[in-house]
């Protein structure tokens, strides 16, 4: 699918199509590094205290005790679970 970035007013990035997607068609590959439970709590408490105006996180769960954190080795697909209406699944 060809996808655009976009900046929602009060909400962040988001990641859009820019045609329609068809039903079960894989939008975008989520990539990022992995990592545990105990470095997710790590990075965020850091992210707090060195850059308190980084609100941005990319950090979405794969399975139990496992992330990918797609902040700085990843895509544009970080930005696609930004939606109050999410029309996506994450498979495996």
């Amino acid at each position: 699918a060809e996808l655009e970035t976009f900046r929602e007013p009060n909400m962040g990035w988001g990641l859009r199509s820019k045609a329609p997607v068809s039903a079960g068609s894989l939008v975008i590959e989520y990539l990022g590094e992995i990592i545990d439970f105990a470095e997710v709590q790590r990075r965020m408490t850091q992210q707090c205290q060195e850059r308190p105006s980084d609100k941005d996180y990319y950090i979405m769960e794969l399975d139990t005790d496992l992330y990918v954190d797609g902040k700085y080795k990843g895509n544009t697909s970080r930005y696609i679970n930004h939606s109050c209406d999410p029309n996506c699944e994450l498979q495996r």
